[in-house]
């Protein structure tokens, strides 16, 4: 795969994951709505969804990181 086309593909999951974590935030805001074994899952995946994109953050940073490495040894 391409760098170009795994940046976007990054870009894509980011964009799914900020989703998913509006929406779930959301959900958790109808208290009344959903039961407490429903809240905690929902805080659990909000959690999860929240490490994923750090982890896509560190990705980047990563390849930041190399590309200006590679600048300056030029």
């Amino acid at each position: 795969m391409e760098k170009e086309n795994a940046f976007l593909l990054i870009k894509k999951i980011e964009s799914n994951i900020n989703v998913s974590v509006d929406y779930l935030k959301l959900m958790a805001l109808q208290r009344e709505h959903i039961p407490l074994v429903g809240r905690t899952i929902i805080q659990q995946q909000i959690g999860v969804l929240d490490s994923l994109k750090n982890g896509l953050f560190l990705l980047k940073i990563k390849r930041c990181t190399r590309r200006t490495k590679k600048i300056s040894r030029d």
